[in-house]
């Protein structure tokens, strides 16, 4: 049944130039790209032994590279398309994703969790990146009290169920309660 709901995704094709920072794409044979990889090997170990499948990415200070980082990871974990795996947008001060990728924008995140879209509805396949995005979606309020929202467990619990990797791209941890 997964498989069917993903395979119903809206495809959407990303730019991926070396301003994208995706090293496992522009530049695969770099240091950069190796430290990924070893990223992702390091991630599959945590995972057999305490059952992890989602990473929340963040950083004290904006430009810090945690959007870079995420995107990177994602990458990372599709690389060979043996794993399903999804990026959340979840930085809703300054989504920077789907921007970076120059994806037109789309429902996403807030409108999944205040409103009750159904969350694989909003889910795109990014190519040639070869893993799954969910943009932020337009706020309507303040991001802390949609982070609060009652039905933020359920939504989260439905792509863990969907995905075997789940990235969580958040906002700057000094400056912002959410």
């Amino acid at each position: 049944a997964r498989a069917a709901e993903l395979s119903m995704a809206m495809t959407v094709t990303a730019e991926v130039t070396p301003e994208c920072r995706i090293v496992l794409a522009t530049d695969p044979g770099s240091p950069g790209a190796d430290r990924f990889r070893l990223l992702r090997m390091r991630l599959k170990e945590l995972r057999a032994a305490a059952d992890v499948r989602a990473v929340l990415v963040t950083s004290p200070l904006p430009q810090d590279g945690k959007s870079t980082v995420a995107l990177n990871l994602a990458t990372a974990l599709a690389e060979g398309g043996k794993r399903t795996v999804l990026l959340i947008e979840a930085d809703l001060h300054h989504p920077s994703l789907a921007k970076t990728l120059q994806l037109k924008p789309a429902p996403g995140f807030c409108e999944c969790v205040a409103d009750g879209l159904p969350p694989l509805s909003l889910v795109q396949k990014v190519n040639p990146l070869g893993w799954y995005l969910m943009q932020a979606g337009t706020m309507t309020g303040n991001p802390s009290d949609l982070l609060q929202h009652a039905a933020l467990p359920g939504v989260m619990q439905t792509l863990s169920d969907a995905f075997d990797w789940v990235i969580i791209d958040t906002p700057p941890v000094v400056l912002l309660s959410d």
